[in-house]
């Protein structure tokens, strides 16, 4: 995804003041050797990749937070 499509879709769907976990990947975090035509190639497919890991690591954050509050 192109950084100026990130945006248009954050500001369809969010309000300025609205709170949200934002991350995103640069070509330059990974392991040496990904070349740029690489790198274009595996961000035309991210809508082919399943992001469920990601969304259970933040639940699992919010209830070791919790837990922590209750602590």
């Amino acid at each position: 995804m192109l950084a100026k499509e990130a945006i248009e879709l954050l500001k369809k769907y969010l309000k300025p003041d609205d709170e949200i976990i934002f991350a995103y990947w640069e070509k330059d975090s990974f392991n040496d050797g990904v070349t740029d035509e690489l790198w274009s190639d595996v961000c035309a497919a991210d809508h082919k990749i399943d992001w469920g890991n990601a969304h259970e690591s933040i639940e699992w954050f919010i209830d070791y937070m919790r837990e922590e509050d209750d602590a």
